[in-house]
């Protein structure tokens, strides 16, 4: 990532934040990062997935109950394509997305860094799942129906590339879903910037991952990004929340999640569709049909 202006929109014009960069014309943030780290590939970025995430067995019992997010993202995006048809996870984890759409009707695989959570995902599903990193796989160009990544963008250095490249595996009127943080609310809001980690107290200290993110997105920025990466339509909602309870976690998280998910959408729909004030946002791209 460059210094000297926007990683999205190549603006010169931003402001220092806290080790980080916002712009002052799309809204996205970037954090600072040394000139090593900027020309490091990802899998030096992010170390040893097996062995420094998915290496903890703990990662995969905590993974594996949270069902109801992906089901509920995987409805909405039936509802905006319902014929269905071929789905790429990027970051595809042990393939709770994958399950998700698999029983709803879709024709899944994934794309997954890590050999262990991939074998996970194929146990899971019995769908392929690639083994690498996006940039490294061939895969076929203009095969997929959607492209989807939960949790993903924001630890790609280059968020333009990346997603060229996986524009370029969709079919023509093909779909991105993309579920990242609403940094935004996450920044104003103390309490919520554990809500998109899950609250992960199940874990060992072994499990966490070195990687760290290297943007924050806002509604504005990952559409800004979305049409960087050529969709004709892109458009942000509020993003269902993960309803399930981590070991050690309180028992009214649940309560307070459905509750604020609930204004929310209450919100979002009284602005005509325009105001993302939930914790999670999920941003959906689609390309030209021809």
């Amino acid at each position: 990532m460059t210094n000297d202006c926007c990683v999205l929109c190549r603006n010169p014009l931003f402001q220092h934040r806290n080790g980080s960069r916002m712009c002052n014309r799309c809204d996205h943030v970037w954090f600072e990062t040394n000139s090593d780290a900027d020309n490091t590939k990802d899998k030096d970025l992010f170390g040893d997935w097996d062995k420094d995430y998915y290496g903890d067995n703990k990662v995969f019992e905590f993974h594996k109950v949270r069902s109801s997010g992906f089901e509920a993202m995987v409805a909405r995006l039936s509802k905006i394509y319902p014929a269905r048809g071929r789905l790429l996870d990027i970051g595809t984890g042990v393939g709770m997305m994958m399950q998700a759409a698999a029983k709803d009707g879709w024709t899944v695989e994934g794309v997954e860094p890590s050999s262990r959570a991939a074998k996970w995902a194929h146990q899971l599903t019995g769908a392929v799942v690639h083994v690498g990193f996006l940039e490294e796989l061939k895969l076929k160009e203009g095969y997929y129906d959607t492209v989807t990544m939960v949790d993903v963008l924001r630890t790609i250095p280059n968020v333009v590339d990346f997603l060229g490249s996986a524009r370029r595996l969709l079919r023509p009127g093909g779909i991105f879903l993309i579920r990242e943080g609403n940094r935004r609310i996450l920044q104003s809001v103390s309490w919520c910037r554990q809500w998109l980690k899950g609250n992960v107290r199940g874990q060992s200290s072994a499990a966490i991952r070195r990687g760290t993110d290297c943007h924050g997105f806002s509604p504005a920025s990952i559409v800004y990004a979305l049409r960087q990466a050529g969709c004709v339509q892109s458009w942000v909602e509020p993003s269902p929340p993960f309803l399930e309870l981590a070991p050690g976690a309180n028992l009214v998280v649940p309560i307070l999640k459905r509750s604020v998910t609930l204004a929310s959408d209450i919100l979002y729909e009284a602005s005509h569709r325009r105001m993302v004030l939930s914790p999670g946002m999920l941003a959906f791209g689609r390309v030209a049909t021809d």
